[in-house]
């Protein structure tokens, strides 16, 4: 039996910060990477599959990284593991105005991913 290991790794740049999140487990095919932050989107579809998930975890990943200025991306070699890494900027809130701003904009987008996850119910 092989040891599954998951790293973490936090690095501070000039503008943001960036984490990757590295695995050592079976990894992507390279013709399925592209595909693997659209919602409800598995690499491994079948029935028989080890791990059972609903395949919207790096979709919604995406979206809140993106939501807050930011960028995801995945490397992968099969047999090896991937690596999933986003990057998110250094920003200093000035007035507590901005604050409430993007505070509506993420309760409103709260209640968008509540209905989301709904619905994977109904599948």
């Amino acid at each position: 039996m092989s040891l599954f290991l998951i790293q973490v790794y936090i690095e501070q740049l000039d503008h943001e910060i960036r984490i990757a999140v590295s695995d050592n487990g079976v990894g992507i095919p390279e013709n399925r990477l592209q595909y693997i932050f659209n919602r409800f989107t598995q690499v491994d579809n079948t029935l028989t599959r080890k791990c059972e998930g609903s395949g919207i975890g790096l979709s919604l990943v995406k979206s809140l990284v993106e939501m807050h200025g930011g960028h995801v991306w995945a490397q992968s070699q099969l047999n090896e593991g991937t690596t999933v890494t986003f990057s998110l900027p250094i920003r200093q809130v000035l007035e507590a105005s901005d604050t409430l701003k993007s505070s509506k904009i993420i309760t409103s987008n709260i209640e968008r991913c509540v209905i989301e996850f709904s619905d994977i119910y109904h599948l």
